[in-house]
C-alpha cells in the first residue's frame, strides 16, 4: 500500500465539527462547576445521579446512569463513604445508596442548585423546543449504538452497552 492508500483523512461535515465543540464545552462547563463546588468531577455525578434517581438509589442503577467507568465509580463512591457523605446498604439481593445528613446537606450547596438551574433554563424554552431536543438527543444516541458495530475493528469483540431500563429512557412528551 503506498502512503496516500494508508493516509488516515480528518474530513467531517462542519456540523459535526460543532456539534463535538459543544459537546466538549459542555463537558468543561460541567467540570468548571465541579471545581466551583470543590467536587471531583466523579463526586458530583455520583452525588447529581442520586438526586435524579431518589432514595434509596440501587447501586446498579447508579453506575449505569453515571455514564463514569467502574473503577471510577467504586473509587469516588468509596472517598464518599469514607467522607460521610453516603452511606450504603444491603437490602435483600441490592445494594442501596443514601445521602447521609452531610450528604444531604453537601447536596444542597451543590447539585441541587445545579439541578435548579439546569431546570430553568429548560422551562424558559418552549415545550416544541424542550420536546425536539430531547428527541433529537434520544435519536443521536439510538444511531449511534444502532450503528457500533460500524466502528469497531474487525475481529474486536463486539460488547453491546447496557441497554437503559424503559424507567431510565427520557421521556418525548
Amino acid at each position: 500500500m503506498s502512503a496516500a492508500e494508508t493516509e488516515c483523512k480528518w474530513e467531517m461535515s462542519s456540523e459535526l465539527r460543532q456539534f463535538n465543540y459543544l459537546h466538549s464545552e459542555l463537558d468543561a462547563l460541567y467540570h468548571e462547576i465541579a471545581l466551583k463546588m470543590n467536587l471531583s468531577d466523579s463526586a458530583m455525578i455520583l452525588l447529581y445521579t442520586i438526586c435524579q434517581t431518589g432514595e434509596p438509589c440501587p447501586l446498579k442503577a447508579a453506575y449505569r446512569l453515571s455514564g463514569i467507568s467502574k473503577q471510577t465509580f467504586s473509587s469516588s463512591l468509596r472517598k464518599l463513604e469514607a467522607e460521610g457523605i453516603v452511606a450504603a446498604q444491603i437490602h435483600g439481593r441490592q445494594k442501596l445508596l443514601f445521602l447521609t445528613e452531610e450528604g444531604r446537606r453537601l447536596a444542597e450547596r451543590t447539585v441541587l442548585r445545579l439541578i435548579a438551574v439546569e431546570d430553568s433554563i429548560f422551562r424558559e424554552w418552549s415545550p416544541e423546543e424542550r420536546r425536539l431536543h430531547l428527541e433529537l438527543s434520544q435519536r443521536y444516541i439510538s444511531d449511534l449504538r444502532r450503528k457500533m458495530g460500524e466502528i469497531t475493528e474487525p475481529g474486536a469483540p463486539r460488547n453491546a452497552p447496557a441497554q437503559p431500563d424503559e424507567s431510565e429512557k427520557t421521556p418525548t412528551a
